[in-house]
């Protein structure tokens, strides 16, 4: 798998392989033009490198290096607690997160000619869903659609700060608490505009001194 710099990308027509985000997401797929619509897309969404998948290589193994933390089996102390699930090359699990490495796990791996384990990357680190967010965008771009969201939009998008829930809005019970004591609240109106008699405005005609009183603060004198 080629890493290459997106300041360096260059146009080419027909790809032999396929273009990969950093999450595994394939950007371009190998047949497709890699035009300059399209490298200024991948530009303009922040991403720094690309990579291009060898010939010779599985998809699913490309993705795996991506996605993954390689860690050479001898580096293993048996006894310790996993803190992630692990996975061979090929992304079979391994051991589950939380289990204990076993005495014999190193030699049983040496022995299936695995040499090295592999801890799936932080969610943050991987960016999943900035590579699905500019994979529909350059597929809008060849489609002739234009991409979804443009750089400027993007950025604004970025730099809103969503305000924290309040910690009892995150507890059931007091927020189960909270909306029962709006219910239990006395939101009549009163006042003599609301009482029994309420003036018919459809017939009468402009208001009385004593209704525009009623509605102090609300409507002035006129």
């Amino acid at each position: 798998m080629r890493e290459v710099l997106t300041d360096q990308l260059e146009p080419v027509e027909k790809l032999s392989e396929p273009v990969l985000h950093q999450s595994g997401v394939v950007l371009v797929q190998a047949g497709q033009d890699l035009d300059d619509e399209v490298i200024t897309a991948i530009r303009d969404a922040g991403v720094e490198k690309v990579f291009f998948l060898d010939s010779s290589q599985r998809l699913d193994e490309a993705r795996l290096l991506l996605t993954h933390i390689q860690v050479p089996i001898d580096e293993l102390s048996p006894g310790d607690t996993l803190s992630r699930t692990v996975y061979d090359r090929r992304g079979q699990l391994l051991l589950e997160e939380g289990t204990k490495i076993p005495k014999s796990f190193a030699s049983s791996l040496h022995s299936r000619g695995i040499e090295a384990i592999y801890f799936r990357k932080p969610v943050h680190a991987i960016k999943a869903d900035a590579g699905k967010r500019l994979r529909s965008n350059i597929g809008r771009i060849q489609r002739g659609e234009g991409p979804l969201v443009d750089k400027v939009t993007m950025e604004s998008i970025e730099k809103i700060e969503l305000k924290a829930a309040a910690p009892e809005d995150l507890d059931a019970v007091q927020l189960a608490a909270k909306i029962d004591a709006c219910d239990k609240l006395d939101c009549r109106p009163t006042g003599d505009a609301f009482a029994d008699k309420v003036r018919d405005t459809r017939k009468a005609g402009p208001a009385s001194k004593k209704e525009k009183e009623n509605f102090t603060g609300t409507i002035g004198d006129s």
